[in-house]
């Protein structure tokens, strides 16, 4: 997603990260999509993140 710079010169992306990790594998097979958020946030030593952390991180930094 792209948003608006705070300074309001140029935009800044916002974005998900899932990286392939057993879980995410069988979410994607079909066992239950509403979980996958769950082990996006759980999984952030692995480097993912969902929109929201990336969000909080942008407004936290004042960079949106």
């Amino acid at each position: 997603m792209l948003l608006p710079n705070a300074s309001g010169k140029g935009i800044t992306a916002t974005m998900g990260i899932m990286v392939c990790t057993p879980s995410i594998k069988n979410i994607i097979r079909g066992v239950s999509y509403e979980q996958s958020n769950s082990f996006i946030q759980m999984g952030s030593e692995s480097g993912m993140q969902t929109i929201d952390m990336d969000l909080k991180r942008l407004v936290n930094n004042n960079i949106i």
